[in-house]
């Protein structure tokens, strides 16, 4: 995709480092369509192509905080899959429209993507993988509770995609249940991944009937599942 004025707009907003511009340059031109696209990216290879325009790559160090950068400070424009070595990820990358869509006021509220922030000052990393264990583990219980089941790789993925927000989980499940009140859908789970990943549950407010309920309790939400999503 071009690279535009809005672009550069966005790294002075985001405040990002010279080496994350360069970085989101070398991954915008992997893009083909103005949609949420999935790729896997080499740091080394983003290093070779620098090397070719300045003179010299970037160390290990810069590298990995300008791909944290794109993660953590792009209020959700980049998201990571999985990180397969120090240098080798899965990510998405969605369109520049996905900013407008999820804050549009009238699309209703939507919960803002921000960085990351530890529990307390020098959390550990052991600290950290119990808290995003907790975070998962809350994640799979809110799909329990109209009975659906994703694997741990799954409910990973899905946390990623929701900008590690609950809040935006539950705006997908919403939308799945008031989608499947009139058109039947015959795959919920991959309805929730595309959800995410696509910021579909960003507009479903202005798009919400009222006398679609509300699911404000366990029971409420079970019984129209079984009502509804099996029907």
């Amino acid at each position: 995709m071009y690279w535009t004025k809005q672009h550069d707009e966005l790294l002075n907003k985001f405040n990002l480092r010279p080496s994350t511009g360069q970085l989101w340059r070398w991954i915008n031109r992997k893009i083909k369509s103005d949609t949420s696209t999935e790729l896997e990216i080499d740091l080394k290879q983003f290093n070779h192509w620098i090397a070719k325009h300045r003179g010299k790559g970037y160390d290990r160090k810069t590298l990995k905080d300008s791909i944290n950068q794109l993660f953590d400070l792009t209020d959700g424009l980049f998201v990571e899959l999985k990180k397969i070595t120090w240098y080798y990820y899965k990510i998405i990358v969605r369109p520049l429209s996905f900013l407008s869509e999820k804050n549009n006021p009238e699309l209703g509220t939507t919960p803002k993507l921000t960085e990351p922030k530890p529990l307390y000052p020098g959390e550990s990393p052991d600290e950290k993988l119990q808290q995003q264990q907790q975070n998962i583990t809350k994640v799979d219980n809110l799909f329990r509770q109209i009975n659906m089941r994703f694997d741990r790789d799954a409910l990973n993925r899905i946390w990623k995609l929701a900008g590690k927000s609950l809040d935006r989980i539950k705006q997908a499940i919403e939308l799945l249940l008031y989608r499947n009140s009139s058109t039947q859908i015959s795959n919920p789970h991959g309805f929730i991944i595309e959800s995410l990943k696509h910021g579909w549950q960003d507009g479903f407010n202005l798009n919400y009937v009222p006398d679609i309920p509300r699911f404000n309790d366990k029971a409420s939400l079970i019984k129209f599942v079984l009502n509804h999503l099996r029907s």
